[in-house]
């Protein structure tokens, strides 16, 4: 005889360009997720054969996903910027047999995250002046530079939902400058992304090299780059990780300044937990900072590292319960 399913309430998953998270939420806490595997994108035509091989692994079922994409998800069809997924919520709602299928962006994810954090899932690394009921900037890069924010109302902090990784990307330096021009042969558009995510490093690595007249290693992957920065191995490794953080700081500040974010600055994603040392003795601070007249109003911002493992699920799970869904996401409901 086999074995009954345990239900869940929901599953929660965060797609990002690189991974797909999946975990159980079994009870009304978000911080209570179970059973949370990590696939890469790469293994699967689709959100839907991942999600089913979570099922399977796990041994759950359920009626209600909701999940956090990395990407645009007003539309019914929902296609990834950084990887092959792609999807229409109408019909995966039918394919998989669901009651109700919620879909947020990745950073609405992040952003419903950061009131639910805990002090041991946050990291300050500049204390400005903390607990100001001000908007809030959460930002981050990781396959991609996603960005999103929140606003306070009487009654809770609501998300922004925006795609601000696609500013086009800006230049400090004379040397920045030559490298967006390297850059833009290649992609027209340079956007903040192209710099300031994994992909970035590589770019800025790509770049340098070529400013050098040296050949750069084709193996040579963000994190072997950042590793040999981090150990001070290598000359082009060291700056292309620096320029990174220098230019994440100009960036970051761009639009911290913009959102009036005096609530304070997240910092979200995969990359910036794993060289924290490295990050605080860079410009980055300086160049967060770094608004003329206005440097007093940037350093009055806290500046918060989120260390949360999981940060997108949490958020997925905070979306459950969200009843405003259908102003920051979507909500596709099977009619019986």
């Amino acid at each position: 005889m086999s074995k009954a399913r345990v239900r869940a309430r929901a599953v929660v998953g965060d797609i990002g360009g690189t991974n797909a998270r999946f975990g159980a939420l079994l009870t009304d806490d978000p911080h209570a997720l179970s059973d949370i595997r990590v696939y890469p994108c790469l293994d699967f035509e689709g959100l839907a054969d991942a999600f089913q091989m979570y099922l399977a692994d796990s041994g759950l079922s359920t009626d209600c996903l909701s999940v956090a994409m990395a990407c645009p998800v007003e539309r019914d069809i929902v296609k990834m910027t950084n990887n092959h997924w792609q999807f229409s919520k109408r019909e995966l709602l039918a394919q998989l047999g669901l009651a109700e299928l919620r879909v947020i962006n990745d950073f609405t994810a992040q952003s419903l995250a950061v009131p639910l954090l805990t002090d041991d899932e946050q990291l300050v690394l500049h204390a400005g002046e903390p607990g100001l009921p001000k908007p809030k900037l959460v930002i981050g890069p990781g396959t991609g530079l996603g960005v999103g924010g929140l606003v306070p109302t009487a009654n809770a902090w609501v998300p922004i939902v925006c795609e601000g990784g696609h500013v086009a990307a800006t230049a400090t330096t004379a040397e920045e400058s030559q490298v967006i021009d390297y850059l833009r042969e290649r992609f027209g558009h340079v956007s903040a992304e192209r710099l300031i995510s994994g992909q970035g490093i590589e770019n800025l690595h790509e770049a340098f090299s070529h400013l050098a007249g040296t050949s750069e290693p084709e193996d040579w992957t963000a994190a072997i780059i950042a590793r040999r920065a981090q150990e001070g191995r290598d000359e082009l490794s060291v700056k292309s990780l620096n320029t990174f953080c220098a230019m994440l700081g100009t960036t970051v500040g761009n639009a911290a300044v913009t959102l009036g974010s005096l609530g304070g600055i997240y910092l979200c994603g995969g990359i910036l937990p794993r060289m924290v040392e490295f990050l605080l003795a860079s410009e980055f601070l300086h160049r967060l900072h770094h608004k003329g007249r206005f440097e007093r109003y940037m350093q009055s911002m806290p500046v918060i590292l989120v260390t949360a493992p999981y940060a997108g699920l949490l958020g997925a799970a905070a979306a459950v319960d969200n009843t405003h869904l259908d102003y920051i996401g979507s909500v596709e409901r099977r009619h019986d």
